[in-house]
């Protein structure tokens, strides 16, 4: 049960980072189309 749950709060985690990650790459991809359209 112990194990099961660590499992799930890794999954959470990695979930999480992913999505951040994302967000990072959407965000600097917006600031260069920004700077493109100046």
């Amino acid at each position: 049960m112990d194990l099961q749950l660590n499992f799930v709060n890794y999954g959470n985690y990695y979930k999480i980072q992913k999505e951040s990650l994302s967000n990072q790459i959407f965000a600097q991809n917006l600031c260069f189309a920004a700077i493109i359209k100046i």
